[in-house]
């Protein structure tokens, strides 16, 4: 074992052979025109404090009954407002807000499809969730299934999720947020899901009304270089041992992006005591506001749990988990009111919790 351990940790560290030809990013989609990485497109920059309010949204979902004809999500929405690094109170809308995502499938024609049913556990928060009619999903739509097969249903309530970020967005621009502030979501601005543009429209309208910043940041990035590495290593890696040390952006990567990415793609590094480089996207009819958003975001990165990543959005994650006890809890709490339905729903559970059951039983 300790041989195989060793040859495991040699084939991760082993450089890989370096090429000599200029290097890109590898986007696979044709739409985007990627642009050489070089060392000119890094630039410096101070972090500063524009007075102005950072609001993050995150959200957190957990299934809670499975089968393959239906799934029951427990979902949360969670946004705050920071302004000079201090916490501030919403003034208007409740910061989080849970609800049930259930999806049910249904026969249409000689298709099956998905459809989907948003119960809010307070009342007075369901117009803040999007509309069920943009949650019925052919069962093999294209811009949700993997390869050649179904998508499986489980993958609504994450959809779900998804769409309530982006119009909660809307409403916290509306009514929390005022001239020159920035909404930060986590993740990135791309609209892959049919439906899905409707509300990140809505939003971005919204954001120019006021001239809200909409811009996002992704904790994790799967994007490559042309080089076979990870895009964040070989922009790090073409920073000088100055820039390394300091505060510095990246861009352009792209000189165009689709229509359902309307973004401006950058890769920033927000604070000189951390090794990490994050994926940074800002609505591309503002992106004259970017620098002036990423001095600020590099401001409240200061917080030493994990410098260089925004506290805001450390707040965010924290508070929109949705917990495995409480998963348990609403499942039993369910179970008192299912009896009347218990033989469908129990045979549709047992199609896919057999593998639970053994490794309980393990």
């Amino acid at each position: 074992m300790q041989n195989a351990i060793k040859e495991l940790i040699n084939s991760i560290t082993k450089d890989r052979q370096e090429t000599k030809e200029d290097i890109y990013p590898a986007f696979k989609d044709k739409r985007y025109t990627p642009c050489q990485i070089t060392k000119e497109n890094i630039r410096q920059f101070t972090p500063c404090d524009h007075s102005l309010k950072i609001s993050a949204i995150d959200g957190g979902n957990i299934e809670i009954i499975k089968s393959p004809d239906t799934s029951l999500h427990l979902v949360r929405l969670y946004f705050n407002i920071f302004k000079n690094n201090t916490r501030q109170t919403p003034k208007t809308i409740p910061q989080k807000i849970d609800f049930y995502a259930l999806a049910q499938s249904f026969q249409k024609d000689t298709d099956i499809y998905y459809k989907t049913k948003l119960i809010p556990l307070k009342d007075t928060h369901k117009k803040y969730l999007p509309d069920e009619k943009d949650l019925i999903f052919d069962s093999y739509d294209p811009t949700i299934t993997t390869g050649i097969f179904r998508t499986p249903i489980s993958k609504i309530g994450e959809i779900s999720r998804k769409f309530a970020e982006w119009n909660i967005s809307k409403h916290i621009i509306e009514n929390e947020l005022e001239e020159g502030d920035i909404l930060l979501r986590d993740g990135a601005l791309q609209t892959a899901i049919t439906n899905e543009t409707t509300y990140a429209d809505a939003a971005y309208a919204c954001a120019e009304t006021k001239n809200i910043t909409y811009c996002a940041l992704s904790k994790t990035s799967t994007l490559l270089a042309t080089n076979a590495k990870t895009l964040a290593t070989a922009i790090t890696e073409t920073a000088d041992t100055q820039n390394k040390n300091n505060t510095w952006l990246y861009h352009p990567l792209t000189t165009s992006t689709p229509p359902d990415h309307k973004a401006a793609i950058y890769y920033i590094h927000l604070n000189k005591n951390t090794d990490y480089t994050f994926r940074f996207e800002i609505y591309n009819k503002q992106e004259k506001h970017a620098q002036k958003t990423i001095e600020q975001l590099a401001h409240n990165s200061k917080d030493m749990t994990f410098p260089g990543y925004p506290y805001t959005l450390i707040d965010a994650d924290k508070n929109a988990r949705v917990t495995f006890k409480e998963t348990s809890f609403h499942k039993t709490y369910i179970g008192h009111y299912k009896n009347k339905n218990k033989s469908a729903l129990e045979t549709g559970i047992r199609a896919t919790d057999a593998h639970d059951l053994l490794n309980r039983i393990v």
